[in-house]
């Protein structure tokens, strides 16, 4: 039988779904309560989440009365092996195969109570080639082998078949007749999924700062993202020019779908420098490694930097600091910022701006008079002092007498900066003891002057490409740096927007949106 001839008695074979069976001669029965119970599964698990397998072994048989035990299907054992890309259909009749009849092995996806054709394979009993094709219509390579009343069809690797969340299987028997006959169906029913360990490595920051000298935390998450438990994980910590005060960090079991939330103490090693001379300490980075028998080695890393001791600003104009209030449920939102912009040596903007630097006077609400001692780093904010640093200050909270508000420094970018980070944001808004609404915004820049924002995430920076032109036209455009911390984004709807921008500090103490973030408006993204 040829291949064209094949594939046309294999599409022939019926509609395009069968539903599950309970046995009897040929019809479409209500699915049986096995299969219905795993169509209300969402099955979306994919090779990155860890299967790498899905089998089923169909049982429940229907036969045309008018057929012969060689047309007819005792048993199909279905395999989609996921890591080599190939599907198996292993067929058992109940007496030797009709040479002039096809074997057809289906797997698809649930619809109510049907199983969608995704992709078939199918071959005549007694000839080395089948065929095998998806529902679009690309064509997969098969072979046939058969052996006493079994005939097994296997395709060749193709990547779709990994990459298919296939859900269900079916199979049938037809005759080479015009019409192409169905004599026998094998009724539908669930793949069930095989899965291995998937491990992931994330520590919460991607730099960390350590006093000369002095220890610092890495926080870091260590996740079994599959359903296959990882019973012997080991995690270990390693760097040039790094001290790890442990560097196994790890060692043990990460049940499926569970984390687990490590420290891992790390300090910059002094290296020798030239003879009357201290040598400086240069950024290192530290290594996370995580291993289990049964997964793939999952690695991250972390730059360690050296944080400076503070210094005492020598002025405060034209600074622009900004910080967040300690939040709870009963909190309005789960960030709430606030700015000071000290825009000249007299007056302190403590809202925030509207797309431009503020203007202040005595009429203006939100300014507020300000003096500063640059030899002892005393401000005097309004009625308050409070000491700043090149780190921050901390002030009493203007709506909360008893709270205080700790602000941290932001560079303001020059007119025609470049930005190069791919950041988020979440919140919370409402009262969330009672109800509210969370969110995630995304911010994406690149040196060509495009950008993404909003609820689109276009990945990993710097791959905005083809991601940026799929983008809502309302959420993606041109930027540039117009002047000093105001940005401009020119969205692709026509829609132009200013913007204050101020670039937050790494533990290095130099603006770096990419690994610190920054505060758009008066919202922070970060990394």
């Amino acid at each position: 039988m040829s291949v064209p001839m094949l594939l046309a008695l294999v599409a022939a074979g019926g509609a395009p779904a069968v539903a599950a069976g309970d046995g009897g001669e040929l019809r479409v029965p209500e699915r049986s309560e096995r299969a219905a119970q795993g169509a209300a599964l969402l099955r979306a698990d994919t090779a990155e989440d860890g299967v790498v397998r899905r089998t089923a072994r169909l049982t429940n048989i229907g036969n045309e009365p008018a057929s012969s035990p060689s047309q007819q299907l005792a048993s199909v054992d279905v395999t989609v092996d996921v890591e080599a890309q190939t599907m198996t259909g292993a067929a058992t009749l109940n007496a030797a195969p009709d040479p002039g009849a096809a074997v057809a092995v289906y797997v698809g996806t649930w619809d109510g109570r049907s199983c969608v054709t995704g992709f078939v394979a199918g071959a005549a009993p007694g000839v080395a080639q089948g065929a095998g094709q998806f529902a679009d219509g690309e064509q997969v390579g098969v072979t046939s082998t058969t052996q006493g009343n079994q005939v097994t069809i296997s395709t060749a690797a193709h990547p779709r078949l990994r990459n298919t969340p296939f859900e269900c299987a079916f199979a049938r028997v037809s005759v080479n007749t015009p019409g192409g006959a169905t004599l026998s169906t094998a009724y539908a029913d669930d793949l069930e999924d095989s899965y291995k360990p998937v491990l992931e490595v994330e520590p919460d920051d991607k730099m960390v700062g350590a006093r000369a000298g002095k220890w610092a935390k890495v926080r870091l998450e260590l996740r079994n993202t599959s359903r296959g438990p990882a019973s012997s994980v080991r995690l270990t910590a390693t760097g040039k020019g790094i001290d790890v005060r442990s560097t196994n960090v790890y060692s043990g079991a990460v049940d499926a779908r569970s984390t687990e939330y490590l420290d891992v103490q790390v300090r910059l090693k002094a290296p020798k420098g030239k003879k009357g001379k201290k040598a400086k300490l240069k950024p290192r980075t530290l290594t996370l490694t995580a291993t289990d028998p049964a997964a793939a080695t999952a690695t991250a890393q972390v730059t360690v930097v050296l944080t400076p001791k503070p210094t005492i600003p020598k002025k405060l104009t034209g600074t622009y600091w900004w910080g967040w209030e300690s939040t709870n449920l009963q909190s309005r939102a789960g960030w709430i910022n606030h700015s000071i912009w000290f825009v000249d040596k007299k007056w302190a903007h403590t809202g925030w701006a509207e797309g431009k630097k503020p203007r202040c006077s005595a009429k203006v609400k939100e300014c507020v008079r300000y003096s500063y001692n640059p030899r002892t780093g005393t401000v005097k904010l309004g009625k308050q002092r409070a000491k700043v640093t090149s780190e921050g200050f901390t002030f009493k909270h203007p709506a909360y007498k008893d709270e205080k508000l700790r602000v941290e420094p932001l560079t303001l970018p020059k007119k025609g900066t470049k930005l190069a980070l791919d950041l988020y944001h979440q919140n919370w808004s409402g009262y969330c003891a009672i109800t509210c609404t969370s969110y995630t915004d995304y911010l994406t820049m690149d040196r060509t002057n495009k950008f993404v924002e909003g609820g689109f995430s276009v990945g990993s920076w710097p791959g905005l490409g083809q991601s940026w032109s799929s983008a809502p036209a309302d959420q993606r455009g041109t930027y540039k740096v117009v002047a000093t911390g105001i940005i401009e984004l020119s969205y692709a709807d026509g829609t132009r927007e200013r913007e204050v921008i101020g670039i937050q500090h790494d533990p290095s103490g130099k603006p770096n949106p990419a690994a610190a973030g920054v505060v758009l408006g008066d919202t922070n993204f970060y990394d």
